[in-house]
Order: structure tokens, then sequence, then C-alpha cells
């Protein structure tokens, strides 16, 4: 009898992609690495199907990713391939270039005014935080390339563990995160970003979110205390209040607000596109509380290039600032009542979107928060204890 032979083993270069859908989307495949052994591959394609309506398109979308990606394997293709064409560019540039460059970037997006002052601070702090970890580390990072996900995911549970950051700085190191990869994406460093292996904190972002929202509200009995607070000791600094809680500006566009964009015939306040976050021009409606207030001070006396709040004085004045000039008056005020440090001026302005959508209808509260659409005013509107309906309770 003959034997049967036995087959050569087949040794596959890579596993097809296919789509796969549980939690999240993505496609999955397997590559053979230059090593000869094999590495799955997870791309999330999270940020593509969520702007498809039915189900139908989503998966539509992702068996069409996957083929694409069939094919470019099929081809000889691997991931190595576009990380070795990275590499030998500007992929290879070093971290402290790449430090020096950043930092350059930030100066000049905050002297066109594309960033704020703060921001661009805040972003030279968390690359400066990133620096001290890489120094720290037994083999520092010494190239752009070597910047993946996991690093990130290191990073970060340093700074919960060393640093000993709450939940709520932990999603600012990771907001920040985000942009920085952006940038290195955009200027040609990365040819993807790592930000798609980096973890969650474990809860749903709305969950989050939404108990982060409802933390800015300041109860009816606090609010009343805080403005007799302020009305006996600092009546300009109670104006400010009333502008966030009531006009619903920010304390930053306050401060560069000038007498000139008063309009008080028409009960309007002017807020020019180049101080505004959105950096569009906008005329929003000043309640008569607001310019009751500030006839009483004289504000609108004083020359029309004067800022409304000088930094040095809190009164019309040439000193221009940059919203940090109320937070002495604030700290003071929060200390004397014995209030939480969550307590902050900026929670007046949540605080007056809930209430004033109680009272008027919600577009309105839009246009004068200046929100780009009602779905993010009705994230901002908090939920209160229920109350029972008077029509309904003298009902016959």
């Amino acid at each position: 009898m003959h034997s049967t032979p036995k087959r050569a083993r087949i040794k596959y270069k890579y596993v097809p992609a296919e789509l796969k859908h549980n939690r999240r989307w993505y496609v999955e495949y397997s590559y053979q690495r230059s090593d000869g052994q094999m590495q799955r591959v997870r791309t999330g394609i999270g940020w593509a199907v969520k702007r498809l309506r039915t189900m139908a398109e989503k998966k539509a979308f992702g068996i069409n990713y996957a083929a694409q990606i069939n094919q470019k394997l099929s081809e000889g293709w691997t991931p190595e391939v576009d990380q070795q064409v990275a590499v030998n560019g500007l992929a290879g540039t070093s971290w402290v270039d790449i430090g020096t460059r950043y930092l350059a970037f930030l100066a000049q997006s905050e002297k066109s005014g594309s960033l704020r002052h703060e921001t661009a601070n805040s972003y030279k702090s968390f690359f400066g935080i990133l620096n001290i970890w890489n120094d720290g580390l037994p083999v520092p990072m010494k190239a752009i390339w070597q910047f993946n996900g996991e690093r990130c995911n290191q990073w970060m549970a340093w700074a919960v563990a060393v640093r000993g950051v709450s939940e709520t700085t932990r999603k600012s190191y990771r907001a920040w995160l985000s942009t920085f990869c952006s940038w290195l994406i955009d200027v040609g460093y990365l040819k993807d970003s790592p930000m798609k292996d980096v973890k969650g904190n474990g809860k749903k972002r709305r969950t989050v979110e939404r108990e982060r929202l409802r933390s800015y509200y300041i109860s009816t009995s606090d609010r009343k205390r805080i403005f007799e607070w302020f009305k006996q000791n600092s009546k300009p600094m109670l104006l400010c209040c009333y502008l966030v809680h009531y006009c619903l500006l920010r304390p930053r566009e306050i401060a560069q607000l000038q007498v000139r964009h008063v309009e008080l015939k028409n009960s309007m306040i002017y807020v020019p596109g180049f101080i505004a976050k959105n950096r569009t021009d906008a005329h929003i409606t000043m309640p008569d509380i607001v310019a009751k207030l500030m006839l009483d001070l004289h504000f609108l006396e004083q020359p029309m290039d004067y800022y409304l709040f000088d930094c040095r004085t809190l009164t019309p004045g040439t000193h221009k600032g940059r919203g940090d000039q109320f937070r002495g008056m604030w700290a003071l005020m929060r200390e004397q009542l014995q209030l939480p440090d969550t307590v902050k001026l900026y929670n007046l302005k949540h605080t007056g979107i809930t209430d004033m959508a109680e009272a008027m209808p919600e577009r309105l509260v839009q246009k004068q928060a200046r929100h780009h659409s009602i779905e993010m005013t009705e994230r901002y509107i908090q939920e209160k204890a229920p109350e029972a309906s008077q029509a309904i309770k003298k009902y016959k």
C-alpha cells in the first residue's frame, strides 16, 4: 500500500480583514511581521460609521473598508511598510526637535489669535509634563516614531499613580493628547493617530459629561448669598456676576468688553468676534437688572474706548485683562461664605442657562448663549428636583 503523502503546511502571510461590531465598530486582520510572527491589528471605524444613519449603511461601509485592506494585503502591503516609509521621512525626527517645533507652533498660534493665551499655556504645561515622564523612563523616547498608543497609556497611568491627578484631570490629559497627535499628523510626523489605542476611563462618555455638567449648577440659595455678598463688598464684581449669569458671557469676554460695546438704547451688548470664543460677532440682550446696575455704577459715562473692567481696578479703564482679574474677589467671597472650590464664577453661566430655559423657549436661550445648536443648549440644562405643578394642584 502506498502511504498518502502529507500535505505541505502552508504559512499564510495574512488573515483577511473582517468587519467586527460589539460595543464598537472595527476591522480586524492579521499580517506576518518581518520577524515571521503574526501580528493582529484592530482598526476602529467608529469615526466614520457614526455619521451614517442606518445599520445597513454602517455595515456596508465596514465591509467595503475591509475589502480595501484585503486588496492591499493581497498585493504584499503591511502596516510595517507604511511605518518604514514614515520613519525614513519626518517620523525619524528627534524628540527634542519635535518639542522645539511644537512650542514654536503654540507661540505662533497664540500670536495669530487661533489659540487663547490660557489654552496655549495649558498645552505647554501638558507637553512639559510629558517630557518629565519621558526623561524618567529607563529608555526614553528619542524619535517621534516611538510615540505610540502604549506610550500614551503609560503616561496617563503615571499621571494618576505618581502625580495623583483626579479623573477629571485625566480627561484633560487625554484631550490634550488628542490635539497633540492631530498636530503630529497634520505636519507629517506620524501617519496614524496613537489615540486609537488609548484606553478610556471605563465609563460612558455621556454619563461622565452629564455628571460633570450637573456639578456646575449653583443653587438658588447660594446664588442669592453670592450676589448679596458682592452687593455689600464689591458692586463692580456684582456687575460681572450679572453679565455671566444673565447675559451668559464668559469672564474672558467680559474682560475685553469696552464701553462702546454696550448699546443701552437697544438694551444690547455687542460681542466682537475677535473676543468671542466662537470667533463670531454677536448681539445679545441685556436684561433690565444688568442695565440698571451698570447705570448706578456710572460705567457708561466713561470714554468709549475704556474697558468696562480695568484689570487693575475692576472699574472702567485703559488696562485690558484676560479674565483672571476677577479671581481674587471670587476666591475671597468663596472663603467668606465657606463655599467649596467647585463653585466657580463660570458656573453662573451654566446656572443661567438652566434657569432661563424654565422661563422661556429654548431657542431664545440658545441665541443668548450663542450655541451653534439647540442640542448643545440642552446639554447644559440641568435636571432639578421635580416640583408639583401648581396648575394641576388647583385643578378640580
